[in-house]
């Protein structure tokens, strides 16, 4: 039976984002299984917006109006049965009536839990635990609120359990047909990586740059492909290429190149980035936290080590790129593991949980 399912996602989403990625990902499988779907944005996302902010989003609301830049159209193809609007705020006047309607966001979820049964069931998609813009008194507040909720990884699971909350766990999925690997890993450079740039701090990219320039000063022939929608970081040595913004293919094409791919973030959801170049053949050397251990097994999957460790970061890639037979190992293990990744199975459980706590 179809369902009328709206998502919220605060402000646009012109530019690429790996949380967006997920929720249109959902959105289109789900159209495509009957049901009526429609993504809501606004500019203004706070109930307690500062004048400032509220100014801000005010100028900015007619020209995405007009030049439809809160699609992700650029980046990402939306299927035509999903409605995508731009709202001035997530009051409850201008998101339309359903079956079920999601959060994504914690500021969101503040948002649908005064609304209306009109609306529909309510349930909160949690990627992240997103304290870096708020406190974590606040997000804490947000996910002991009376809203149905689902996260994507066993470390956010752990913290609703400490809070006393129940959720359903549905891990994030891959395109296969997006991210594969066309260079077989045994013709690749050994020394040649890449790494995600994000000027974010628990992204950790600083670190992951500080471990390769040890690297380097060890083994002289180090390449990277850097990429990321930043421009790029000044005074990058002449040894790392910065890519920015590619586009899917090129980025492929990145992943591709590499024979091992640097995840120095402090805190992840379930990040895509490792998972893609995994599936395109690039060994992981990663930080050991909780969303990377999604797929990251240490010495079988993945090398890792403590966040902001740089000279165990370093250790680390130094054993892949002197260790032919351990980055083989490690990406036939990861692929196998990833391969349990699928959106078939990613949206079944999805629809199944919205489905399931409406009745």
């Amino acid at each position: 039976m179809s369902k009328k399912i709206t998502f919220l996602l605060p402000g646009s989403s012109g530019k690429p984002s790996g949380g967006a990625r997920i929720v249109y990902e959902y959105a289109n499988r789900l159209a495509n299984r009957d049901n009526s779907v429609s993504i809501v944005h606004a500019p203004i996302t706070r109930i307690d917006s500062s004048l400032k902010m509220l100014i801000k989003a005010i100028v900015r609301y007619p020209q995405r109006i007009l030049d439809k830049s809160f699609r992700p159209d650029r980046w990402l193809q939306v299927d035509k049965k999903v409605r995508v609007f731009w709202v001035p705020c997530f009051y409850e006047h201008f998101i339309p009536d359903g079956d079920i309607v999601v959060a994504t966001a914690w500021m969101t979820s503040e948002w649908i839990s005064r609304y209306s049964p009109r609306k529909g069931e309510k349930f909160y998609f949690i990627q992240h635990f997103e304290d870096w813009d708020t406190s974590k008194e606040r997000v804490e507040k947000t996910w002991k609120l009376p809203l149905h909720k689902i996260v994507i990884a066993k470390w956010l699971r752990n913290i609703a359990k400490q809070l006393g909350q129940s959720v359903f766990y549905i891990p994030n999925a891959l395109d296969f047909h997006h991210f594969f690997t066309e260079v077989p890993i045994h013709r690749r450079k050994p020394n040649r990586g890449a790494m995600l740039y994000h000027t974010h701090e628990f992204k950790g990219s600083n670190y992951g740059l500080e471990a390769l320039e040890k690297v380097h000063r060890i083994n002289q022939k180090l390449e990277m492909d850097f990429f990321g929608l930043p421009a790029p970081p000044k005074n990058l040595p002449p040894w790392i290429t910065y890519h920015q913004n590619p586009s899917q293919v090129k980025l492929r094409n990145i992943y591709n190149r590499a024979a091992f791919f640097v995840a120095p973030s402090l805190s992840e959801g379930w990040p895509l980035p490792p998972a893609e170049a995994l599936a395109c053949g690039a060994a992981l050397v990663a930080t050991d936290i909780g969303g990377h251990k999604e797929y990251s097994i240490h010495g079988n999957t993945a090398l890792l080590s403590p966040p902001k460790d740089t000279d165990a970061l370093a250790s680390n890639i130094v054993k892949l790129i002197d260790n032919n037979e351990l980055r083989f190992r490690l990406v036939i293990n990861g692929q196998k593991l990833l391969n349990q990744f699928t959106w078939e199975k990613s949206v079944t459980a999805f629809e199944q949980a919205l489905y399931y706590s409406c009745y």
